[in-house]
């Protein structure tokens, strides 16, 4: 997946950042990393994150949130976890990594084209349940956890 992905930078990179309604050009994804209001929030996300409110599915207050994708930033993955202080659970086809309250790749698992694999871990959802931002949690002090979509 590493491989895809930088093959696809320069298809990123070309599209005109104004226009890039899906977050993928390098100067809106890390604008989003950073947390800088002036970019492009994924559209997905943010669709996905409407469909849950309409539905009436309660996502305030989470503490473990399940991500599936291939075109998803590891960086953008770790500053959402510490930023919204909840683990994240990120599938793709390369594999599965859990990410910690603070940002921190808590298990990776890799696996091979066609195979299965199977992981168990543990998760102290405690570890998640102070939602705040004190000085060792304040990663970006400009977030805006509301448009992330988890």
């Amino acid at each position: 997946q590493q491989g895809e992905a930088r093959q696809a930078q320069p298809l990123f990179a070309a599209i005109d950042p104004s226009k890039d309604v899906d977050g993928f050009h390098p100067l809106n994804v890390g604008k989003l990393t950073l947390g800088d209001a002036t970019g492009f929030a994924p559209c997905t996300p943010a669709g996905v994150h409407q469909l849950l409110i309409r539905s009436g599915v309660k996502i305030e207050g989470a503490h473990v949130v399940v991500v599936q994708g291939n075109d998803v930033d590891e960086r953008a993955i770790r500053a959402r976890a510490s930023e919204n202080r909840v683990f994240i659970v990120w599938i793709e086809t390369a594999g599965v990594m859990v990410v910690g309250p603070t940002g921190q790749c808590l298990h990776r698992l890799h696996w091979a084209s066609g195979s299965s694999a199977q992981s168990v871990v543990r998760l102290d959802t405690r570890l998640a349940v102070d939602k705040r931002v004190t000085n060792d949690t304040d990663v970006l002090a400009n977030r805006r956890p509301a448009t992330y979509a988890f």
